[in-house]
């Protein structure tokens, strides 16, 4: 079974079925639920889901299952600080992928191009990547 750390923007894609990336996002949260794959969360995550009103979309995973929790340690939040000032990628994202590794996570976004930074040692994928056989 996989594990999967979603970017706040698949979540925002699925909940507000933005055309066809919200289409992409429901085959693959169809998928996770198929295969019994988990998707792990933080504080963070869902903190910025409140933010943009898609959180209702995440309590509905939360109710089937799929979904595990994972703390934030203080030297998370350290680290995302100094990967951010050097690689100019927010603070946010640089979070996003220190939780997906360190929880080991494929990420899944539809925001390649701030995570190419983090190729080397993390799994990045588009939700229909992960649809090929």
């Amino acid at each position: 079974m996989a594990r999967y750390y979603v970017d706040t923007c698949v979540w925002r894609d699925y909940s507000e079925m933005r055309g066809s990336l919200g289409k992409q996002a429901t085959k693959f949260f169809l998928k996770v639920i198929e295969n019994k794959d988990t998707i792990v969360f933080s504080d963070h995550l869902v903190s910025e889901l409140r933010l943009c009103g898609c959180e209702q979309a995440f309590l509905f995973f939360e109710a089937l299952g799929v979904l595990e929790w994972v703390n934030i340690c203080d030297s998370d939040w350290k680290e995302a600080k100094t990967v951010s000032s050097a690689s100019r990628v927010s603070y946010a994202e640089c979070l996003h992928a220190i939780i997906a590794k360190k929880n080991n996570c494929i990420l899944i976004t539809q925001n390649m191009k701030d995570f190419i930074h983090f190729k080397d040692f993390l799994v990045v994928l588009k939700p229909e990547q992960t649809l090929v056989p």
